[in-house]
């Protein structure tokens, strides 16, 4: 979640796992009910209560403007040089992929976040490239009866 500020209002329980929750530059103003750190994650305040020792709890983490970064969806890739780059140990990480597709680990270990910063070339998940755009979807439908 990025936001300038953001609220999060969850009534529930906040389940977090290497996400980043940032008020981009502003507070974020967590209203949650209880929150379950399962590690790894970044958060601008100490409202969401994720606080394992394991997660990032201040700080900038250089992210660029939501755009089209290859994917279906656009989003926030952390710059060279992120506190979010390989940051989640590779046995922790929850996901083989990023939300663009792109494999996870990209470097020595995998990114908080829904980004994984691709290699552009040499190895290290510090190269701020970006992921080439996702392959086009072909679909051929046949209708019987």
């Amino acid at each position: 979640m990025v936001g300038s500020p953001t609220a999060v209002d969850a009534g529930g329980t906040l389940i977090a796992t290497a996400s980043v929750i940032d008020g981009n530059g502003g507070d974020v103003n967590c209203t949650v009910g209880s929150t379950s750190s399962h590690g790894y994650n970044f958060v601008n305040d100490g409202t969401c209560h994720l606080n394992t020792s394991t997660d990032i709890t201040s700080g900038d983490p250089s992210l660029g403007s939501v755009a089209n970064n290859g994917g279906a969806t656009k989003t926030a890739l952390p710059a060279t040089g992120s506190l979010l780059i390989d940051k989640v140990p590779t046995g922790s990480c929850t996901v083989s992929t990023d939300q663009r597709g792109v494999t996870r680990p990209q470097g020595t270990a995998c990114d908080i976040g829904a980004v994984e910063v691709a290699v552009n070339s040499g190895g290290g998940g510090s190269g701020g490239g970006t992921a080439p755009p996702a392959a086009p979807v072909s679909a051929n439908p046949s209708l019987t009866g």
